[in-house]
């Protein structure tokens, strides 16, 4: 990629010549032009560039587009106030002054916001292995705050307004500078939609983190959707609300954070209509509402609240037949025939190609990862029982990254799914299809371990019955030899991993894995010397996996992994 003249790898590179990318994760960088060998190895052609002097780079753009975009939101806010010509400042420039060697270290990865996080749940205590973890609810590992042991208050970097995967026309035919059509005097959070310069920012702050939160739909075909100005062709308003309660939520804006019980509200009741209108997408668009919309409060620390909409999204995926999704007895041919929920038939038609499939199929592995996994953390039982007398087994295919889906892999002349997770928990077939051993269904079949460890374990610490604790024993042990065939699948944390969301999920996966041997051994682990090792061994792995993760890639997680981790 470089060129003639410029920089190579065979000599030392001049200080200062590097690009902003490698100086701030500290990597060789051998200065090619105009992407560098280290960032175009590690997929980040984006975060490349070179504060030389030669005109602005997307960092500095990105920064004068956020105050544009608050002094925008106070406009709004106070329309008396606001004047005709508005003076923008850098948010950098008292740090730049007593801090000017590092100015070129600020890359668009490296811009955050700031959140206090929320406290730690309360929790199963066997999670916690009936120790003091000695951690206050602002230290350490939270709920719902991001890995690594930087300042807890750190958020997301999010990308710039006007960068081309958000930009899009005006909703509503609105001018980006104009207040909203007919409410000149109106604050911009009463209207029935953000003005769209608003309502951007909301959902840059929250997608690049969204797979942490159950995402489940094709971001591009998305974002294509919201820039519609044909109602019919955006996404449900549900969906909207609960993304930008999401965005408002991960924002360090004291305008914005404090229109979070608007949007909540607003959320709410989007949700409570959201299957009484002719949508064309009101199905999926509610299910992923719903998952989104527990994970926040499950993040806030609202278990009750939490509890009800996982309920509702595990509704929701039943109803459709998410559950048999290419299952060999053929149920999804009859998906749109269509079940009642609350008086209201759903009917989801039969998906249209590859990547709506895939949509459904991600959606099912989301909804049932949120049952089951925070059912077992809360010590309460499972809505998804995947019984096949109860018409509930679980025949869908294990998910794959939206690459995977686009490029075709369930073709349709694969083979038909059955008993998937049956297979999976007794071993008596071996997963050797491509979804099986995709990072996304690594991540899930950890968390499967996980919520069984953590079951049996609660289950074997409360009974007396002899027979039972026999039982539960064997139950036990055929599970710890499952997971022993299972973590060397796991994918090792190295340097190559860079894109956030692989970072993330392959995190996750340890973390699960880990933490359901730690579970499945505090049974045993004061008398068994075996029980002890495995422990110790599995604490140390989550130790060494935390230390090869690039924790600046991570900002936000999923809320269930400071369980996870306290439990080591």
């Amino acid at each position: 990629m470089s060129t003639s003249g410029e920089p190579s790898s065979s000599g030392p590179l001049q200080r200062g010549k590097a690009c902003i990318n490698c100086r701030k994760r500290k990597m060789k960088c051998d200065g090619a032009r105009p992407i560098c060998g280290p960032c175009l190895r590690g997929r980040r052609q984006e975060d490349c560039e070179y504060g030389d002097g030669q005109g602005r780079t997307r960092t500095e753009i990105l920064e004068e587009n956020i105050a544009l975009l608050e002094t925008r939101i106070k406009e709004l806010e106070h329309p008396g106030e606001a004047s005709a010509s508005v003076t923008l400042h850098d948010p950098h420039a008292t740090y730049r002054q007593t801090h000017p060697s590092s100015s070129a270290s600020l890359g668009p990865g490296n811009l955050r916001l700031s959140r206090s996080p929320p406290a730690l749940p309360m929790v199963n205590p066997s999670l916690m292995g009936g120790r003091d973890s000695g951690l206050s609810p602002t230290s350490g590992y939270s709920s719902g705050m991001h890995a690594g042991g930087r300042d807890p208050r750190t958020s997301p970097s999010f990308p710039s307004s006007s960068s081309p995967s958000l930009r899009g026309s005006s909703h509503h035919g609105r001018g980006r500078g104009a207040p909203p059509s007919g409410h000149h005097h109106a604050s911009w959070w009463e209207t029935q939609e953000p003005p769209s310069d608003v309502s951007r920012l909301l959902m840059s702050l929250f997608l690049p983190h969204a797979s942490q939160f159950g995402w489940c739909l094709s971001t591009p075909r998305f974002l294509q959707s919201a820039s519609s100005q044909v109602s019919t062709d955006r996404p449900l308003p549900a969906l909207l609300s609960v993304i930008y309660l999401m965005g408002i939520h991960f924002s360090n804006s004291a305008d914005l954070m404090a229109r979070e019980p608007v949007f909540l509200s607003r959320a709410q009741h989007h949700l409570s209509v959201a299957l009484s209108g002719d949508h064309p997408q009101k199905e999926m668009h509610t299910i992923q509402a719903e998952v989104i919309l527990a994970y926040y409060f499950f993040r806030s620390g609202r278990f009750l609240e939490g509890r009800y909409h996982s309920t509702s999204a595990v509704s929701m995926a039943f109803a459709c037949h998410l559950n048999k999704i290419r299952s060999e007895d053929g149920d999804d041919e009859h998906i749109g025939e269509g079940r009642g929920i609350g008086g209201i038939l759903v009917t989801l038609p039969p998906s249209r190609n590859q990547i709506e499939e895939g949509e459904r199929i991600n959606a099912f592995w989301q909804t049932f990862v949120l049952d089951r996994v925070w059912s077992a953390v809360l010590g309460s039982p499972a809505f998804i029982s995947n019984d096949e007398t109860l018409m509930t087994e679980i025949d869908t295919p294990w998910p794959l990254e939206r690459e995977g889906y686009e490029q075709g892999v369930l073709s349709p002349t694969r083979p038909r799914s059955s008993r998937t997770l049956t297979n999976f928990l007794t071993d008596t077939v071996s997963d050797n299809t491509i979804e099986g051993f995709s990072i996304m269904a690594v991540a899930v079949k950890s968390a499967v371990l996980f919520e069984q460890a953590t079951q049996l374990a609660a289950k074997f610490k409360s009974t007396q019955n002899m027979s039972e604790l026999n039982e539960i024993r064997t139950r036990l042990r055929n599970l710890d030899r499952l997971t022993d065939r299972f973590t060397p699948v796991l994918l090792p944390m190295s340097e190559d991993l860079v894109a956030p969301e692989v970072v993330r999920c392959v995190l996750l996966g340890h973390a699960f894995a880990q933490a359901a041997i730690i579970q499945l051994h505090s049974v045993f682990v004061r008398d068994d010397q075996n029980s002890r090792r495995k422990s110790l061994a599995a604490a140390n792995s989550v130790v060494e996996t935390l230390r090869k993760t690039n924790l600046d890639s991570i900002h936000f997680t999923n809320p269930i992994i400071g369980v996870c981790l306290l439990s080591n």
